[in-house]
This record gives structure tokens, sequence and C-alpha cells, in this order.
């Protein structure tokens, strides 16, 4: 008798322990982690004004969990105003996309000259597998400017760092993203 109840304990423990991750999970067990690495280049538009500046654009290949091979569309606008100053598109090999819209978050200014952000980003849908994809990612992005060529600036004053920055030409870029979608 105990070694049936011994049996039947070990069973129904286990069984606990395969149905526990997927009840855990979220609805449909799809809540999984999720990461992205990219590198590419962000360039402005100055004809697309929003707010105090020009719209900041960018386009990177890259590789994301549960994607693939992505290319990934960046669309930036520093408008003070605004609750969602960028939104993001991510399009894997097939053609599928993954939505997503982010604040203007945290800038690192680097001894090298270049630019550190971090931002959290919330997934709004997109379309195919993607059309329901839920849930957030820290994001982290990098830019290194580039400057007009002969002009002379001082690091201690940045208006002159900033007078001297050539924003007609494409910046190198790279960002990661790291949190968790529900599809």
């Amino acid at each position: 008798m105990l070694r049936r109840w011994s049996i039947g304990l070990i069973v129904a423990a286990l069984a606990a322990l395969a149905v526990a991750p997927a009840a855990l999970a979220g609805p449909k067990g799809t809540d999984r982690p999720f990461k992205a690495t990219m590198s590419g280049y962000a360039h402005w538009n100055v004809t697309a004004h929003c707010g105090e500046g020009p719209t900041t654009l960018t386009e990177s290949p890259g590789n994301a969990t549960h994607m693939g091979k992505i290319m990934s569309y960046w669309s930036h606008c520093p408008a003070e105003d605004r609750a969602d100053d960028g939104f993001i598109k991510l399009v894997d090999a097939r053609g599928f996309e993954l939505h997503g819209y982010y604040d203007y978050g945290e800038e690192i200014d680097n001894a090298d000259g270049s630019y550190t952000f971090r931002k959290l980003l919330v997934w709004d849908g997109g379309t195919g597998p993607y059309a329901d994809a839920q849930g957030w990612a820290a994001v982290t992005y990098g830019v290194t400017p580039v400057f007009v060529e002969g002009c002379e600036f001082d690091w201690d004053d940045m208006d002159s760092v900033f007078a001297c920055m050539d924003f007609t030409a494409y910046w190198p870029w790279w960002g990661t993203l790291e949190g968790r979608i529900n599809m």
C-alpha cells in the first residue's frame, strides 16, 4: 500500500512539474525571453520636423530570438510633449513584422564622443505570428557622430560640438533589445 502511494505521489509530482512551466508562462504558454542585436546606421530626415528637431531614422540588420535574421527600422521624434517618442518595426526573413514604441529614456555621453541611450520599449502587435504580440524590452543603443570635415570644436563647449556634427551623413549605430514577448 505504501508503495502504491509513493508511486502515485511521484507520478503526480512529475505531472505537476510538466504542467507548471506552461501555466506560469502566460496565455497559451507563450511568454518567453526576447533578445536582439543590431548594427547599422542612423540618419536624419531634416524635412520631417517633430518638436525641436528632425526625425531620426535608423535601418539595421540583426538577429532576434524567435525571429532569426531581422531588419530593424526605427523612427525617432524627440518631441517632449509625446509619450511615444519612437517607433520600431522588426521584419523577419519571411516578411512578418513585430511593432513597438518607446519613450526618450536616458542619454549617456561617452568619452570618445559617442552616445549611448537606454529606453523601455513596449511590443504592440505586428503581422503574421506577431499580430497579437505583447511585451517589453529594455533598449540600449549607441551612435557615433560624424563631424563636418575641417570644423573645429571644443569638447567642453557642447554648442561648438553640436555645430560641427554632420547631420547629412549616416552615423554608425548599434543596438540591443532584452525583455519578454508574448505571442
